[in-house]
């Protein structure tokens, strides 16, 4: 089994925190699919890096739409409209008819 150096470790964290999904990120690293999902499911503190990592990328992102919301309303409409789309979503009606054919 081939020894996993910590900078590899590292650069999965970055890549992740960059918006890149685990597979990729992993694969940039050079880590086994196998050897980091084993580490994640084993190793408690490097679970709590992949979830920090996920979440600072969905923070970084929210926050760059939200400033940009101040000057362009529609930022925030997008925002809203994602985040609860029951309450801000467009309402969006479909209709079904069967026709069998005879």
């Amino acid at each position: 089994m081939k020894m996993i150096l910590k900078e590899q470790w590292e650069a999965a964290l970055h890549a992740i925190s960059c918006g890149l999904k685990k597979k990729d990120a992993i694969e940039i690293a050079g880590i086994s699919e196998t050897a980091f999902f084993d580490k994640q499911k084993n190793d408690e503190d490097f679970s709590e890096l992949v979830k920090k990592a996920e979440l600072s990328f969905k923070l970084r992102h929210i926050k760059n739409i939200e400033s940009h919301s101040i000057d362009q309303w529609a930022a925030s409409a997008w925002l809203l409209e994602r985040k609860f789309k029951g309450e801000f979503g467009r309402e969006q009606k479909v209709e079904h008819s069967f026709n069998p054919i005879k």
